[in-house]
């Protein structure tokens, strides 16, 4: 459970891989991987960027594996700079 950011290839000049730019990741609880949200936009190593993401709760799925995590789906939502670049609209997150 939890919650981490992390960065992807900085533009599109690098090899195609897993994507460019940041990425904030929700667990979904224990055992699962995660529901991203990529900015997918450019960044250059030693300038400064202002990264937001937020996320908006929707539906309780109330604890799907039966192991004290409960659920949460809603929207993932990712700025830059002030801007939104990209959002999930079906993220799951299991709170810690």
């Amino acid at each position: 459970t939890g919650w981490v950011i992390f960065q992807r290839n900085p533009n599109l000049t690098y090899p195609a891989s897993e994507g460019h730019g940041w990425v904030f990741r929700m667990f979904r609880g224990a055992g699962n991987s995660g529901s991203d949200v990529m900015t997918e936009t450019d960044y250059t190593v030693g300038e400064w960027q202002h990264l937001a993401f937020t996320w908006q709760p929707e539906v309780d799925n109330g604890d799907p594996g039966g192991n004290g995590n409960n659920q949460w789906q809603g929207i993932l939502s990712a700025y830059v700079n002030g801007v939104l670049v990209k959002s999930n609209p079906s993220a799951l997150y299991a709170a810690n």
